[in-house]
C-alpha cells in the first residue's frame, strides 16, 4: 500500500544571517563545556570539539586529556565545580582569554529531536505491518537518484516508537519527500523498488541530495583549509539544506574568511554573545 501524495509549498532559499553570533574582543559572552585544570597552566574551557582522530564528542565520563579547542579561563572558582567538571560560564572575552563573571551549573545538552508522524492518511486499508528488505531504496535514492530525493525518514503510523526491543515491532512507513520535476517517475521508481509502505511528499524547489552534496564539497574547499590551523577554531562541519560549521566563536575575521560561502552555512558557535 502507498498513501496518497502530498504537495507541500515550495521550499525558500536557505539564508541565515550570522551578524547576531559575532563575538569581537572585549565582548561579554557564554556557553557550557567542560574546565580543564592541568598542573602548571591555566584553567582551559574546553569546546565540544571532537578528539583529534577520533571524529566523536568527548562525554562527560570520559574527561579528554589535552584541550584541542577552547579558552583559557581567569577568575575561576575552581571549588565550585562539579565533579565532572563542566559548567556554565559568563566573561569578557579579550585576546582569547574569558575573564569570568559568572558560573552556574552547565546546561544539558538538548534533547535529539525527532518527527516520527506520518503526514500523509492512511490508505484505505490502514498501513501494513512489516517492512520488506529496503536496500534497493535505499539504493535508488541514495546512489542512483540522489538529484529526484532528499533523505528518507522513516515514520510511525501508531506514535511515538518506544525501546527498539519490544514487541511487536511497530508499523513503519518511509516518508520519500521528492524535489524531481517529474513526480511520478520518482514515484513509480520507488514503487519498483520497494513493496512496503511509503509517503510521497513533493517538496518543488527544495534542496535535493545532490544539491546538499554540491553546496558541502564547495563549502568544504573553503572550510577544510581553515580547519588546518586550530587559531580559527573550526572543529565540525556536516551538510544539511545549510551545511553547519562548528566553530568556538565566529569572530569577524573568521566570518570573512567564511564569506565566499556564507549564504551555504548555518554558523554554530560554541562561544556566544550573553543574553
Amino acid at each position: 500500500m502507498f498513501g496518497r501524495p502530498r504537495r507541500a509549498p515550495a521550499a525558500p532559499a536557505p539564508r541565515r544571517s550570522a551578524g547576531g553570533l559575532l563575538v569581537t574582543d572585549g565582548d561579554t559572552v557564554e556557553a557550557s563545556g567542560r574546565v580543564e585544570l592541568l598542573p602548571g597552566r591555566a584553567p582551559r574551557f574546553c569546546a565540544p570539539a571532537p578528539e583529534t582522530g577520533e571524529g566523536t564528542v568527548p562525554s562527560a565520563t570520559a574527561p579528554p586529556k589535552g584541550c584541542r579547542m577552547g579558552v583559557d579561563l581567569a577568575g575561576l572558582d575552581a571549588t565550585r565545580l562539579p565533579g565532572d567538571g563542566t559548567a556554565l560560564l559568563r566573561g569578557t572575552l579579550r585576546h582569547g582569554v574569558l575573564q569570568v563573571t559568572a558560573q552556574a551549573p552547565a546546561r544539558p545538552d538538548p534533547a535529539p529531536s525527532f518527527d516520527w508522524r506520518v503526514p500523509c492518511p492512511a490508505p484505505a486499508g490502514g498501513w501494513s505491518r512489516g517492512r520488506p528488505d529496503d536496500e534497493g531504496l535505499h539504493e535508488l535514492v541514495y546512489d542512483e537518484h540522489p538529484d529526484w530525493y532528499r533523505d528518507l525518514r522513516v515514520a510511525y503510523p501508531d506514535g511515538e516508537p518506544g525501546d527498539a526491543t519490544e514487541s511487536p515491532q511497530p508499523r513503519t512507513v518511509f516518508v520519500v519527500e521528492v524535489v524531481a520535476t517529474d513526480h511520478g517517475a520518482a514515484e513509480r521508481a520507488v514503487r519498483d523498488r520497494y513493496a512496503g509502505d511509503v509517503c510521497f511528499v513533493t517538496l518543488p524547489g527544495a534542496k535535493s541530495l545532490a544539491d546538499q552534496q554540491r553546496d558541502l564539497e564547495q563549502v568544504q574547499d573553503v572550510v577544510d583549509p581553515l580547519m588546518r590551523d586550530p587559531a580559527n577554531g573550526i572543529y565540525l562541519v556536516s551538510g544539511g539544506d545549510l551545511v553547519e560549521v562548528q566553530m568556538v566563536a565566529l569572530t569577524p575575521a573568521l566570518r570573512e574568511r567564511l564569506h565566499p560561502v556564507l549564504p551555504l552555512i548555518s554558523a554554530n558557535p560554541w562561544l556566544r554573545p550573553a543574553t
